[in-house]
């Protein structure tokens, strides 16, 4: 048995399992460790855990809990992300480069220092690479995301009064298009449909699967259907939360069935 913690060493990284060895944490705690930049802190997001490793299983150890003074640092080291922040922008604006610097990320150990930019094509960034060198005097390193990941990387408010999806649980993107909207019936304007980053929602793939299931058990919208075993009328809506569908009666009226209830007549077709 391995015992493994999650660690998250920003809010917009996805969970990384280490080897707590055999040090205590518990769930906020700061550590330091390495991530796939090099050493930083991080927080302690799952309580340990008990698994079953392989042999050629190995995770990561955390170095050791963080001090009283490696947080001071990391509060400083917030600081300087700051003036990086804006030191590069302006750099890039003086070079004319067609690109948005979002955030800069210091390595606990001052080795290097990572630019997140968006930009709509390849940038040709190596004079602004070598005018920060020049300043910060450490490995710069420039990566380039896409406006999802700009989204989550920055964080917002989402129109249903949430912090954005990605930025809080949601850290794989899955492709979603317009269709996942149409099946389930909702508005297609733009400004209902898309989120802070411009693309169309991740939550709209949430209750997808369940809309997708019960779709497929109901007739296309004007199938001629059976009620009480005679051919009563058309598909006229559907219910899903309900599991129900509506019937437009052919004599006049509206009728909510259930769709276990419901009959497609032989003579299937629009009327």
């Amino acid at each position: 048995m391995a015992e493994i913690v999650g660690v998250r060493f920003r809010p917009e990284d996805n969970i990384v399992y280490f080897d707590p060895q055999d040090m205590n944490f518990k769930i906020g705690d700061l550590c330091i460790a390495d991530s796939q930049y090099g050493e930083e802190i991080g927080r302690i997001v799952t309580s340990v855990r008990h698994i079953t490793a392989h042999l050629d299983e190995k995770f990561p150890k955390i170095k050791r809990k963080a001090s009283a003074e490696d947080i001071k640092k990391m509060k400083l080291l917030e600081e300087k992300e700051k003036e990086a922040l804006v030191i590069a922008r302006e750099k890039a604006k003086k070079r004319e480069l067609p690109m948005r610097i979002i955030k800069v990320r210091y390595m606990f150990d001052k080795s290097r220092i990572v630019f997140y930019f968006v930009a709509d094509n390849r940038i040709d960034f190596r004079e602004l690479v070598r005018d920060l060198a020049a300043i910060f005097k450490t490995r710069i390193e420039m990566r380039q995301v896409g406006v999802r990941d700009a989204a989550r990387i920055l964080g917002g408010i989402g129109m249903c009064g949430r912090e954005v999806c990605c930025r809080t649980f949601l850290f794989e993107f899955e492709p979603i298009s317009l269709r996942t909207a149409k099946e389930q019936n909702l508005s297609l304007n733009s400004e209902k449909i898309t989120g802070i980053c411009g693309r169309l929602k991740c939550c709209l793939a949430f209750e997808y699967p369940y809309y997708k299931e019960l779709l497929d058990l109901v007739p296309p919208l004007g199938t001629k259907v059976k009620v009480n075993e005679e051919v009563e009328g058309k598909v006229s809506g559907v219910n899903i939360f309900n599991r129900s569908v509506y019937i437009d009666l052919l004599e006049g009226g509206r009728i909510e069935i259930p769709i276990e209830e419901l009959e497609v007549a032989d003579n299937e077709g629009e009327i």
